[in-house]
C-alpha cells in the first residue's frame, strides 16, 4: 500500500484506462469523472500549478495523444 491523493488515483486511473482502450484498438475515448477539480485542468480551464500533479497531466495528455479523439466530462452522482 502507497500513500496517494484522490486525485493522484483518478489521474492513474485515467491514464490506465486510456492506455488499455488504446491498445484495445480503441481511437475514440469519452471518460466521465466526480472530480472537477481533474477534469478543469484538463480540460484546461484551471492552470496547473501544482508540481505533484503537472507530471500527470503530462502523462494524460501523452496517453490521450495517441487517440484521435477524446473527451473528459465531469458529472456526480446522487445517491439515495
Amino acid at each position: 500500500m502507497f500513500k496517494a491523493s484522490n486525485n493522484e488515483g483518478e489521474y492513474e486511473a485515467l491514464i490506465a484506462v486510456v492506455e488499455l482502450c488504446y491498445k484495445a484498438g480503441e481511437n475514440s475515448v469519452r471518460a466521465f469523472s466526480d472530480s472537477q477539480l481533474v477534469v478543469s485542468k484538463l480540460n484546461g480551464d484551471y492552470e496547473v500549478k501544482d508540481d505533484t500533479m503537472a507530471p500527470y497531466v503530462c502523462r494524460v495528455r501523452e496517453a490521450t495523444g495517441l487517440l484521435k479523439y477524446f473527451s473528459i466530462i465531469a458529472y456526480t452522482t446522487v445517491r439515495k
